[in-house]
C-alpha cells in the first residue's frame, strides 16, 4: 500500500475511532440498546435472520398481531440488504443489532464526509461535519428509531 492511499485512508480511521468513543457505551457493550430497538427492531431482525439461517423467504411473521406480511413492512427490514448479511451470517441477539446501530453510525458520518468532499470543502472542514452529524441530537436522540438511524445513514450518500 502506497502513502497516498494510507493518506487517504486516514479520515475514515478517525471517523472510525470517533465513532467508537463516541458511542462506547454501546459499541463496547457496556449498556445496550433500549426501547423500540429491543421491543420492536429486535424481534424483527431475528425472525428474518432466523428465516433466512433457514432457507426461507421472510414473507410471514406468525408470531406476531395474529400474523402479518412482515415483508410488506419497511421497518421489519426483511429486504434490506445489511439485514441479510447480518442475519444469515451472525443471527441477531443484542449484540449485533448494537453492532448493526454502530455500523450505521460509522457509515453516517463517511457518506457526510463524501458529501464535504463532493461539495469541495477541505478535508478537515469535511471531517468536522462529519463528526458533527454523527454526534447530532438526531442520531443521539434517535437511538431507538432504527428505522431513522438507517435514513439519516443513506442520505448524504444520495445527496452526494
Amino acid at each position: 500500500m502506497n502513502s497516498v492511499n494510507i493518506k487517504k485512508s486516514i479520515p475514515y480511521f478517525l471517523l472510525l475511532a470517533v465513532t467508537l468513543i463516541g458511542y462506547w457505551q454501546i459499541a463496547f457493550l457496556y449498556r445496550p440498546l433500549k426501547w423500540d430497538m429491543i421491543d420492536c427492531y429486535y424481534p424483527w431482525r431475528y425472525f428474518v435472520g432466523n428465516c433466512l439461517q433457514h432457507n426461507l423467504l421472510p414473507l410471514w411473521n406468525p408470531y406476531q398481531c395474529l400474523g402479518y406480511p412482515i415483508h410488506a413492512d419497511p421497518q421489519s427490514g426483511a429486504w434490506y440488504p445489511v439485514v441479510w448479511i447480518i442475519g444469515y451470517v451472525f443471527g441477531y441477539d443484542t449484540y449485533t443489532i448494537s453492532a448493526e446501530f454502530i455500523l450505521h453510525i460509522f457509515l453516517a458520518s463517511v457518506g457526510m464526509y463524501q458529501l464535504g468532499k463532493a461539495l469541495s470543502f477541505n478535508s478537515k472542514v469535511a471531517f468536522f461535519i462529519a463528526v458533527s452529524y454523527m454526534l447530532s441530537g438526531f442520531f443521539v436522540g434517535n437511538a431507538q428509531h432504527l428505522g431513522y438511524i438507517i435514513s439519516g445513514t443513506w442520505i448524504p450518500f444520495i445527496l452526494a
